[in-house]
């Protein structure tokens, strides 16, 4: 698929599916066809985990979809954990030699 093509089948704004056509290219789930600019998959796609997710995903939608959401808001969780302990961390003024 074309880039436009994705952004008017998933209902994306063209930042959204940039960024993650990115993120995907990285772990090489996708490659840029150059010549005829499409996107298509790449050669993370032929492990046999990803083979494995695919067939799951394709037999019980939900039970993926229900993962994915619990390992995202585990995610949210543990940055918003993160930053509430950042935000107590005494730092050194700065030109402040008493230790």
């Amino acid at each position: 698929m074309s880039r436009s093509e994705l952004e008017t089948q998933c209902r994306f704004v063209p930042d959204t599916v940039d960024e993650a056509l990115g993120g995907l290219s990285q772990m090489n789930v996708i490659e840029f066809d150059a010549e005829s600019k499409l996107v298509r998959l790449g050669p993370a796609t032929q492990d046999p985990a990803f083979q494995t997710l695919m067939v799951t995903y394709d037999d019980d939608r939900g039970a993926v979809l229900a993962m994915l959401s619990t390992i995202a808001m585990e995610r949210i969780r543990s940055m918003t954990a993160r930053a509430f302990a950042d935000a107590f961390v005494l730092r050194k003024k700065r030109g402040d030699d008493d230790g």
